[in-house]
């Protein structure tokens, strides 16, 4: 054949398949719809239904073929001669050795035998991997599924094995090569091998062997699990056996063996889990076995002597004559329960023989109220975690396996919502008396009873008030009544608190100017003037006479505004400039900057003659709040000037305009330009400037 994968459709075809070294994929239309028909032809060529044979002799390697086989039924087996057995699915190297490995995986197929001598799926010598999943195999008279001397790892899990008489329904088997030709190594399995979930019904269900009573092994070194299947039958349940003979020595062995959490059903003289030959540390635990003569065995083998090592049997539930039979190395089986709560070796109990440390045990109790009311349910429970020396299990999660059955009774009253069987160990139902008087409830597990005594009180005498019960919970608010008529008018209450000032208002346009005032009173003279110049001469004999000088008050030199305000960057400060003139011996002044009548900035300072001087003005909280929101301020810049000589200059007052920050370059901008305006308009009088000028005294008018 040749190709990745073959596709078969629904229907039924005859003959045998056989597939040489290459990967393929081999797939029916599903189990019933395409079905594999050997006609039990006692003459066919090949011994197997489906058989991968992998490398050819002319082949080096290594090789690893991948074989897959799913979704098909075979039936009727053929065979080479009417004495040979019967083989549906084999893979087995046409070269045996670690360079040619077949990988092979069975899932959703079924197997129908014949009944007595043949092999449903089988890995030969082999050291690729095997994965066998969802078989269904029925009517075998020999091993459903084998695994012999198959090194790797291996899964054989959620298969389903029906009436296997005779052989083991699931068998892995470790042996020394039966050919000189194979290496020594193909005796040694090194994959860990794991068989799970499995359903088996058969005489002997699951067994790992290593050698026989002519053959060696090199055991099983990667580990062996056998968890959460149910077994069938007659026979052995689970057997692990280290068997080789005399000569192999102590060194073969099964290691890492855990058996847990199988359920082992069926009648007859068969042993639920049986150990036998050197197996070091192995592990039973949360096992159900029941109804077989024999719970756990553990006895060394035949040829060497050598028995299991290390054996714990613990959190299982025995139920049987016979619970633990030892005949070898020290057995650690204690928190089982052995179907009694007085313990191995009473009535109702199995036995445990050997070197077998059984103490603690678990026992199974009732949990009920000690008081109950007459027509009230209460809860009950059966618990199975308490150890025969009073420590309770339940805390550390190990219990025995789910599904142990529970049955409850009850006197003057009656059971409801009972647990079928226990769950962690706990099987909980309620209980409601009758009547008042003695009630009991009662628990059996695996025919262990157990009850515990309720008193039921009788009711209070008639006419006779009860003890007071508890206060019960506030009921729910009831709806809202009509809304009642209206109240007198109540006093007049206290003044609240003042509410927080509102926002600050617009400024208002500015006002009209007000008419001048009245002209004030004379001032008194000033002090006399110089002496003028002499008069000319009288008439007469020529006497001098002196002209009289005139009288006047000077006036004073106002301090002058140098460009314009300019709003600071921060927003909160004008700063202004002023010019004190030389003659002014000094300029004190008071600067207000007035909006309408109320001013934003107000400073005294006082400026020595001859000088330009920066004066910054801060401005108020109204000011800075506008020109931070970017409006425009309009005020009036007002000061009056005392000189030196203590004289007070006229009002100087100004419209300006403040910008925010953002305008303060244009403002600048236009400053710069006036001021070289001003100067080009006023060279050609600088010579004008220069001569003396007489002032006229004036007097001032009233601040």
């Amino acid at each position: 054949m040749s190709g990745d994968s073959i596709a078969i459709g629904p229907g039924t075809f005859s003959g045998n398949v056989t597939v040489g070294p290459k990967s393929l994929n081999i797939g029916g239309a599903g189990i019933g719809l395409t079905v594999l028909d050997g006609l039990d032809s006692t003459t066919a060529t090949g011994t197997a239904a489906v058989l991968y044979s992998g490398r050819p002799t002319t082949d080096p390697g290594p090789n690893a073929w991948t074989q897959q086989l799913h979704d098909l039924t075979i039936t009727r087996v053929a065979r080479a001669t009417p004495t040979a057995r019967r083989l549906a699915v084999v893979a087995k190297p046409s070269i045996v050795g670690p360079g040619n490995a077949i990988n092979l995986t069975v899932e959703d197929v079924a197997i129908i035998g014949s009944g007595s001598g043949e092999t449903g799926i089988i890995s030969d010598s082999n050291f690729g991997t095997a994965a066998i999943r969802r078989v269904r195999a029925t009517n075998f008279g020999g091993n459903a599924i084998l695994l012999e001397q198959h090194i790797g790892a291996a899964t054989i899990s959620g298969n389903r094995v029906e009436t296997v008489v005779g052989d083991r329904a699931i068998f892995a088997w470790a042996h020394a090569p039966l050919s000189s030709a194979s290496p020594a190594s193909l005796g040694t399995v090194t994959g860990r091998l794991v068989i799970s979930d499995n359903t088996v019904n058969g005489t002997t269900g699951i067994s790992v062997q290593n050698g026989s009573a002519t053959l060696a092994g090199g055991g099983f070194t990667g580990g062996v699990d056998i968890t959460g299947n149910r077994v069938t039958g007659t026979g052995t349940a689970i057997a692990a056996a280290n068997v080789v003979p005399a000569a192999a020595g102590t060194t073969p062995d099964i290691v890492a063996l855990r058996i847990t959490e199988n359920a082992v059903m069926g009648s007859g003289a068969g042993t639920g889990v049986a150990l036998s030959g050197a197996i070091t540390a192995p592990l039973v635990d949360r096992n159900a076995i029941t109804g077989r003569a024999l719970g756990v065995s553990a006895a060394p083998a035949a040829a060497t002597g050598l028995s299991p090592s290390g054996t714990t049997v613990s959190f299982n539930r025995i139920i049987g004559p016979g619970g633990v039979s030892n005949t070898g190395n020290a057995v650690d089986a204690r928190m089982n329960w052995w179907g009694c709560n007085a313990g191995p070796n009473t009535t109702g109990c199995g036995t445990v023989t050997g070197n077998t440390i059984f103490d603690p045990w678990l026992l199974l109790e009732l949990r009920a109220p000690a008081q109950a009311t007459a027509g009230q349910p209460v809860g009950v429970q059966a618990v199975l975690t308490r150890t025969s020396d009073g420590v309770d299990q339940a805390g550390t999660g190990r219990t025995i396996p789910d599904g142990a059955p529970v049955v409850f009774d009850a006197t003057n009253g009656a059971i409801s919502g009972a647990a079928a069987t226990l769950v962690n160990g706990v099987g909980g139902a309620t209980f409601t008396p009758t009547a008042a008087g003695p009630a009991t409830v009662g628990a059996t597990v695996d025919g262990q009873r157990v009850a515990a005594a309720i008193t039921v009180p009788a009711p209070p005498a008639p006419g006779q008030p009860g003890p007071q019960g508890p206060v019960g919970g506030t009921g729910p608010t009831g709806g809202t009544g009509p809304t009642g008529g209206t109240g007198p008018t109540g006093s007049p209450g206290t003044t609240g608190g003042t509410g927080p000032t509102g926002a600050t208002g617009s400024t208002g346009t500015n006002g009209t100017n007000g008419t001048n005032g009245t002209n004030g009173a004379d001032g008194a003279n000033g002090q006399a003037g110089p002496a003028g110049p002499a008069g000319p001469a009288g008439p007469g004999a020529g006497a001098l006479v002196t002209g009289a000088g005139g009288t006047g008050t000077p006036a004073a030199v106002a301090a002058k505004l140098v460009g314009l305000p300019a709003v600071k960057e921060n927003g909160k400060r004008v700063a202004v400039r002023l010019r004190c003139p030389a003659a002014a011996r000094g300029c004190t002044m008071q600067i207000r900057l007035n909006v309408g009548t109320a001013y934003i900035a107000e400073r005294q300072v006082t400026i020595r003659s001859g000088t330009i001087t920066r004066v910054h003005l801060d401005l108020t909280e109204y000011a800075q709040s506008r020109l931070t929101a970017g409006r425009t301020v309009f005020a009036r810049l007002a000061f009056r000037t005392r000189d030196g000589a203590g004289r007070l200059s006229p009002h100087t007052s100004r419209l300006v305009t403040l910008r925010a920050p953002a305008w303060r370059a244009l403002a600048a901008k236009a400053r710069r330009e006036a001021a070289a305006a001003k100067q080009a308009k006023a060279a050609p009088a600088a010579a004008k400037r220069a001569r003396p000028v007489v002032a006229t005294a004036t007097t001032p008018s009233a601040p």
